[in-house]
Order: C-alpha cells, then sequence, then structure tokens
C-alpha cells in the first residue's frame, strides 16, 4: 500500500542495516509503522509497530485478523467514505490512503489515463506484508509516551510534513541511521 512519506523504495536496504544492529532476542519497535514497510522485513522475537493514526492502526489491526480490503472502491465509494463516519475505520483507513492519489490521507481519488487499479494494488500490497506481520503487536500512542527499554528503535528521520502531520508530530527529534555513513559520522 502506497503511503505518504513511505519507506518502500529503501525498505529492503534500510531494513538490512537495522537488522544487523539488532541484537539476538533483542524487540524491535518502529515509532511511526505507517504501511510497515521496515518492520515487515524484520525478525526479532517481538515486533512491535506503532503510529498515531488510530485508523491505520486499525486497518493492521484488522487484515491481521483475517479482514479482506476491497479489490476496488469507485469514485463515488471513495467520496462517501471519506465524508462520512459512518464506515468502520479500517475501511476509512484503506480507502483513506490506498485509494488515494500519492497515499496521502484522503489527498484525491487515485487515477490515472491507464486502466490502473490502485485499490488492487493496495489490496495485494497490504495482504503480502501481512504475511510477515502476523505476530507483529500493533499500537496507537503519541511516540513520546513509549519507553521500550532494552529495544531497537526506528524512528523516521524527519521529513517535509503536512500541517495536520506536524501539528501531531510536534518536537519530534532526527533519530535515524545514515545508510552508507560510519558509526562515527551520525
Amino acid at each position: 500500500m502506497q503511503y505518504f512519506g513511505g519507506k518502500a523504495r529503501i525498505a529492503k536496504e534500510l531494513s538490512k542495516e537495522l537488522q544487523s544492529r539488532l541484537e539476538e532476542d533483542q524487540s524491535f519497535v518502529d515509532l511511526f509503522c505507517g504501511s510497515c514497510n521496515i518492520v515487515s522485513r524484520i525478525k526479532a522475537p517481538v515486533r512491535i509497530a506503532n503510529d498515531l493514526h488510530k485508523e491505520l492502526i486499525s486497518l493492521h489491526r484488522a487484515v491481521q485478523g483475517g479482514w479482506i480490503p476491497p479489490s476496488s472502491v469507485s469514485e463515488d465509494e471513495y467520496k462517501e467514505i471519506k465524508n462520512s463516519d459512518e464506515f468502520p475505520d479500517y475501511l476509512r483507513a484503506f480507502v483513506g490512503f490506498g485509494c488515494s492519489f500519492a497515499g496521502k490521507w484522503f489527498g484525491g481519488y487515485a487515477k490515472d489515463n491507464t486502466s490502473r487499479n490502485y485499490c488492487l494494488n493496495a489490496h495485494n500490497s497490504i495482504l503480502c506484508k501481512m504475511e510477515n506481520l502476523r505476530e507483529t503487536d500493533f499500537a496507537c500512542f503519541d511516540y513520546k509516551e513509549l519507553h521500550p527499554v532494552g529495544c531497537l528503535i526506528y524512528c523516521d528521520e524527519i521529513r517535509e510534513m503536512t500541517d495536520e502531520e506536524f501539528a501531531a508530530h510536534q518536537g519530534m527529534q532526527k533519530n535515524s541511521i545514515k545508510l552508507g555513513a560510519s558509526d562515527d559520522s551520525e
């Protein structure tokens, strides 16, 4: 599933670096899991995938529990789901990210001049990733409320954010691995 700010393009390299830093029997915490591009590639006895977006965490939990997202959503259905709170959070998250332009929360119905089915792409992507996330604990907390001890913690590097994201994550500290850099240059 495409997700605004997602790490799909660098997930393989980044997760390899993180895995090399993970000690045997050490737990892994992804503070801003998004579409789980990183945590789905990590092997650890305990994996915690956290995100402040409650609908997104609801989606991950629902798929983990066996819910199958739709493989098509019309533009009219997209608008109806966008404009109503009557739909379950997990469906709103799937449509709000998976069927939206650039994976941005209800950023406009995703379509182009081809016959590409963005909804089907999101459907296949989240189900494929979930195969590696069956035993993952999904959490929905402000990262400042989490105090994991003895864990390897992955925290996204600060990036350009929307106004809503910035308001949700004020005060976020830069804490990331610089790929290709030696430890002393971080």
